[in-house]
This record gives C-alpha cells, structure tokens and sequence, in this order.
C-alpha cells in the first residue's frame, strides 16, 4: 500500500485499565449499584492483571462501536480489601489523525464507586 491509500477503521479503540502501585483489580459479574466491598473476597470474584477488548468491552460489528460488557463491575483494591468498583459505560470523542502513523483517541467515560 503507498502513503496515498487510504484504510477506514471506523470508531475502534483499545483502551484498557490496570492497577497501579500495590494496588490490584477483580472483576464480578454484578452491576455496579449492587456491589458491595466484601464482593472483593468472594469466590465469585476474579482476580485479573488487566482488562482490555473482548473483556472490558466488545467491537460490535454492526454498530461499529465499542459496547461495555454488561454486568461487569471492575474492583479495586489492596491487601486491605476493596476500595472502589469501576464499571465503564462507553467511550466518546472517537478520533482518529496520521502523524507518524495511525494514532486513534477517545475519552473513556467510567462510573466509580467507593466502597
């Protein structure tokens, strides 16, 4: 392909979110407004390094548009237990500019909850 060509890719982006520090995430198939801190020890909760696509959220094909999974609420915490329960609602502001190559933006747009 020469740099005269031009590829569509629509609105897709790759966002995801990681723990810093001594911090950690678990994930809980619950909505955000029913979880609770002790979510944190439970067996339903699942301890992950990361969260990206097809975990976070899914491309959808038809729409073209990056869809939050449902019913997936991030936790994090430390060795004290949880602190805060994350769920993402969508991303706006999708862009997309070649300066030294393919460089796609958006604003991530997230619900918190302190625990």
């Amino acid at each position: 392909m020469s740099n005269s060509g031009q590829v569509a890719f629509f609105s897709h982006v790759n966002g995801s979110i990681k723990a810093n520090g001594t911090y950690s995430l678990r994930t809980v198939a619950k909505d955000i407004s029913l979880v609770t801190a002790t979510d944190w020890t439970s067996s339903s909760a699942t301890p992950v390094a990361s969260l990206g696509n097809n975990e976070w959220y899914e491309y959808d094909l038809g729409s073209h548009g990056n869809v939050a999974v449902s019913d997936l609420t991030v936790l994090v915490g430390d060795a004290t237990g949880a602190k805060y329960a994350v769920k993402l609602l969508n991303f706006s502001n999708v862009s997309q500019r070649n300066i030294t190559g393919l460089e796609v933006k958006a604003d991530v747009n997230i619900e918190v909850k302190a625990l």
